[in-house]
């Protein structure tokens, strides 16, 4: 268990192993007394429970365990819900981050299109169900665009460096901590979670007075400023199978990544075909992509400048 800095609660750690069964038993007994952090929702009691039950269940049954767990039901009928759907992606996160490996039947198990046929118990596949399936999933992924999200931009004491997380689908780009709103949650409550499930950071320090948002393309973006972060924290992801990896990095650094970023995609473009071959060589090294975050940064400074000042 590791300890905030900002209070005495422990922030819960995914991979912790119990000494015993009752020291287990006891680690469930606090989320049903609601001794656990505020705003972080059902997947602790989930992954907790796991440990303690879910070891001894066969393929089947483990199954409509994570039914049960996620759908709070036996039977799900297709097609689903909207809020279905989140529900089914969160259970297939947790089932490739936990469920997979342990059974060997499940193992070639990579896709959330697999997994809802195992969900919906869809044993005789045939093309118009497959095509039913993928179109649910594209409509998904379309509403859901639409949907405001929201985190947390984690500042060092000296307010230089700033926490980023990359995605395990991306192979150069970083971003901030965030996630889609629920449709139950404010979006402080939304910011909190999110950057916990991805950081394992609990963000005591949340307020509305530190706030920064923007529109890019057609998604809207919320942030909340959080500072002092200590940089020696220990992070970890609670979403193993989202984010690859964590790093402090340097403001000056994503505004440097970001205009050699633009010159090289200028280079690559049609309209400088003409240019001499010399002028058009690129990088042997991938450098890291800041650009869907440059927006938030360009608002990021002038908070940064504000603080200072009031500092000195």
């Amino acid at each position: 268990m590791l300890k905030s800095p900002y209070s005495n609660t422990s922030t819960i750690i995914t991979n912790y192993t119990y000494n015993n069964t009752i020291e287990a038993c006891n680690y469930l007994n606090k989320f049903t007394s609601h001794q656990f952090l505020p705003y972080i929702d059902n997947k602790e009691y989930i992954y907790g429970a796991y440990r303690v039950y879910g070891r001894c269940l066969n393929a089947s049954q483990i199954i409509e365990w994570v039914k049960f767990q996620f759908f709070k039901k036996s039977q799900i009928l297709f097609p689903l819900s909207s809020e279905e759907m989140d529900i089914a992606q969160e259970a297939f996160w947790f089932f490739q981050e936990n469920i997979k490996e342990n059974y060997w039947c499940f193992r070639r198990i990579n896709k959330f299109q697999q997994f809802l046929k195992i969900l919906l118990k869809i044993t005789k596949s045939t093309h118009d169900i497959n095509i039913l399936i993928r179109k649910t999933i594209r409509n998904h992924r379309i509403d859901t665009r639409n949907i405001p999200r929201y985190g947390c931009i984690l500042l060092n004491s000296t307010l230089n460096s700033i926490l980023m997380v990359k995605s395990t689908e991306s192979l150069d780009t970083w971003n901030l901590p965030k996630g889609r709103i629920k449709s139950f949650e404010f979006p402080h409550e939304c910011a909190i979670r999110e950057t916990y499930e991805e950081t394992g950071f609990y963000s005591f320090d949340v307020t509305y007075k530190l706030f920064i948002d923007a529109k890019i393309g057609k998604k809207y973006f919320g942030y909340f400023i959080v500072l002092d972060v200590p940089m020696n924290y220990k992070f970890m992801t609670r979403s193993p199978f989202e984010i690859s990896d964590i790093q402090w990095v340097l403001i000056k650094d994503i505004l440097k990544y970001t205009t050699s970023n633009v010159k090289n995609t200028i280079k690559r473009s049609p309209l400088t075909q003409n240019v001499p071959p010399s002028s058009q060589q690129q990088p042997s090294v991938r450098e890291p992509k800041f650009r869907q975050i440059f927006p938030i940064i360009q608002k990021l400074l002038i908070v940064i400048n504000n603080l200072k000042g009031i500092k000195e």
